[in-house]
């Protein structure tokens, strides 16, 4: 498990001048590392400027769409926008979750009181990729990250998610992101992610998705307010295998479910779209509220209230970006 990124400074409208420059970074020296900056960073952005890989030049690769997500920051001269691009090695033998509290290769190392052993474990057997979170509490189901369904943008590899058994059955890929959580809703921009229906259900579901989860502002404690919904085929159900499609949406995107967490004040989550909400509350922030947790987005397959044995998508090319950064993650086998 591996994690490189390379940056880009793009190119900016002809009203001002930006240069290109790029440089390779390795994020992760081992798993103390990769686990402080998944689950309890010290700082935003940290990373090792003088340590280099020999793998980041052949893998780290630009966004298809750089330009479409560009916003020129209001009283800037110099119009930039960063975009880090992330190669996320996973394991290729299949991981059954949930991961947290019941995997088997780590629970020996399970304390609350001293928890670091414990995430320590988890990042060396794959189930934490920073920042990446998989299976952490969804039963039914297992994943692996494999070359067998291909990926998008010039990728070879993908994570692939499948339900093993009845209800409850679900399986999240959970983005715990220190640098995107907690970010303001008004700064953000755009989420797409490929993704592709390797084999069905019976009978066929559109239950495949992305959970993203709002605060009416950072003071909110609770686990969230409203968690928005953006399913991709809804009342389709395609039929598997399906070709590698993109699901995108932005603050003006209709989301098809919007769910109050039970315990929020809220009065509802009424709002057919993030920028209704951020309309009803401008201070309103991105992520959980939950002490310890960054979870901010899920790529979510199945759901806990029906049966989906047998539903399997892979996930690839995760794009998330704000008005001055966008971050790509880049799904890939563990190269032995």
């Amino acid at each position: 498990m591996k994690l490189f990124f390379c940056v880009s400074l793009l190119l900016a409208s002809s009203s001002c001048e930006a240069t290109l420059k790029r440089r390779s970074k390795l994020i992760r020296g081992d798993a103390e590392e990769i686990s402080g900056r998944a689950l309890a960073p010290t700082g935003k952005g940290k990373d090792k400027d003088k340590k280099k890989s020999s793998k980041s030049s052949k893998k780290s690769k630009s966004s298809k769409d750089e330009r479409d997500v560009f916003s020129n920051p209001e009283g800037r001269e110099e119009c930039v926008l960063t975009q880090s691009t992330f190669e996320i090695e996973g394991p290729t033998t299949v991981i059954q979750g949930p991961t947290f509290n019941r995997f088997p290769d780590c629970n020996n190392l399970f304390n609350p009181a001293t928890i670091d052993a414990y995430y320590e474990c988890l990042a060396d057997k794959g189930v934490i990729n920073s920042p990446w979170f998989f299976l952490r509490d969804t039963p039914g189901s297992e994943f692996v990250f494999t070359n067998q369904n291909g990926g998008t943008n010039g990728s070879d590899g993908s994570a692939c998610a499948k339900i093993t058994s009845g209800t409850p059955s679900k399986a999240e890929f959970e983005l715990w992101s220190e640098e995107y959580h907690g970010t303001r809703l008004a700064d953000f921009t755009s989420v797409s992610v490929d993704y592709k229906v390797v084999t069905q259900s019976s009978p066929a579901t559109d239950q495949y998705f992305v959970n993203f989860y709002v605060r009416r502002n950072a003071g909110i404690t609770g686990f969230y307010d409203c968690n928005f919904n953006f399913i991709p085929d809804l009342n389709d159900a395609p039929t598997a295998p399906t070709a590698w499609r993109t699901v995108e949406f932005t603050l003006d995107t209709m989301a098809e479910n919007k769910i109050k967490w039970g315990p929020s004040n809220i009065a509802n989550c009424n709002y057919d779209s993030l920028q209704a909400f951020l309309d009803e509350f401008p201070d309103a922030v991105i992520g959980v509220g939950s002490a310890g947790s960054f979870e901010s987005i899920n790529l979510v397959t199945g759901q806990t209230g029906q049966d989906y044995t047998g539903l399997e998508v892979c996930w690839d090319n995760v794009k998330v970006a704000t008005t001055n950064q966008v971050f790509v993650y880049d799904f890939e086998p563990t190269e032995n």
